[in-house]
């Protein structure tokens, strides 16, 4: 069995290799892909992924003769600072407005989100951080609580990445 298209909701990824990388693949044996359509589409809401050494996010190549498609709906997220920001398809190097101009995509940002103290590992955000109060407050299944139990949404907007300030 497997997992798919569960949604990727606040959270902070930092200095990694690749941030996100959304990938399908078919394990079954059919005698004709084409009939049984495998696609991997988890929404990526109110996330930082950030200083990544690779993509951002990236996206495995979609395989129309075997029927899997690889793309996630990405939502007001910060990608900051990744080489590239978003790697669509395999190969292709997009900007945020290309990100952003996607299918379903929306409100994404590229900027320093201004981590406390990144060094040593502090991913608290600084206040005048441009990611305080900036994620939707109607993502899918959202928490009610940040990973420090703190009340996840003390403003008009929850705030993006792991800590809600």
């Amino acid at each position: 069995s497997a997992l798919a298209n569960l949604p990727i909701i606040g959270n902070t990824l930092v200095d990694g290799a690749d941030g996100l990388v959304c990938t399908v693949t078919r394990t079954d044996s059919t005698a004709s892909p084409s009939s049984h359509t495998v696609s991997a589409n988890p929404a990526v809401w109110n996330n930082l992924i950030t200083h990544m050494s690779g993509a951002g996010i990236s996206e495995s190549s979609d395989n129309a003769a075997a029927n899997l498609t690889a793309d996630p709906v990405v939502i007001t997220n910060d990608l900051f600072s990744a080489t590239p920001l978003y790697r669509d398809e395999g190969s292709s190097s997009l900007t945020i407005s290309q990100v952003n101009a996607l299918s379903g995509n929306s409100g994404n940002t590229s900027q320093d989100p201004l981590y406390v103290n990144r060094a040593a590992f502090d991913y608290h955000l600084q206040s005048g951080s441009p990611v305080i109060d900036g994620g939707r407050d109607d993502v899918p299944s959202k928490a009610g609580e940040d990973f420090e139990g703190d009340q996840r949404q003390k403003d008009a907007k929850p705030d993006l990445g792991a800590d809600e300030r």
